[in-house]
């Protein structure tokens, strides 16, 4: 209700009630996994642990994770969590385009392409497949051309196709 329903939200309160949820259920990952989106780094990586505890399969938490070890500056770990991210989930797309964007903040231009290519494998529909494959080719030097064709690739996978033409300007 605090998020969904007020204007404007009150993240605050939404952050109080998740906590009081954790409380009340204390075993229920998906609560854990939420609560590693919000607040200070290190709570974030608490409820991360949290939910891994419960389940370590569980994608969110990894990504949240993650999230919150980059904003700590530990580039390292993060790209580790994001990888297990992707290893209990390979067929979603978010952490792999998290993971790609560290890349491309890290320099990691190579690694990045192959992240690109991977998600291509997985993702070959997701207009977010061919973000980062043209960051990646750019950042590589790779012919104008072959950046083009890739942007052109994005906005062909954009929906609903009314859309496309405001992508396409963008990109």
């Amino acid at each position: 209700e605090p998020t969904v329903v007020r204007e404007p939200v009150d993240r605050g309160e939404y952050i109080r009630r998740l906590h009081a949820m954790a409380e009340r259920f204390p075993g229920d990952a998906e609560v854990w996994a939420t609560l590693s989106f919000h607040g200070e780094a290190e709570d974030r990586i608490a409820a991360a642990r949290r939910a891994l505890a419960l389940d370590p399969a569980y994608a969110d938490a990894w990504q949240g994770m993650a999230f919150a070890l980059r904003r700590l500056g530990r580039a390292r770990e993060a790209t580790e969590a994001y990888a297990r991210c992707r290893e209990v989930a390979p067929t979603a797309t978010d952490c792999a385009t998290d993971l790609a964007s560290l890349e491309l903040a890290e320099g990691r231009c190579d690694a990045m392409l192959a992240t690109g290519r991977a998600l291509a494998a997985v993702a070959p529909d997701a207009p977010a497949t061919y973000v980062t494959l043209s960051q990646a080719l750019a950042s590589l030097g790779a012919p104008r051309e072959a950046v083009e064709a890739t942007v052109r690739q994005r906005a062909a996978h954009v929906t609903p196709p009314s859309a496309r033409a405001m992508h396409e300007g963008f990109d």
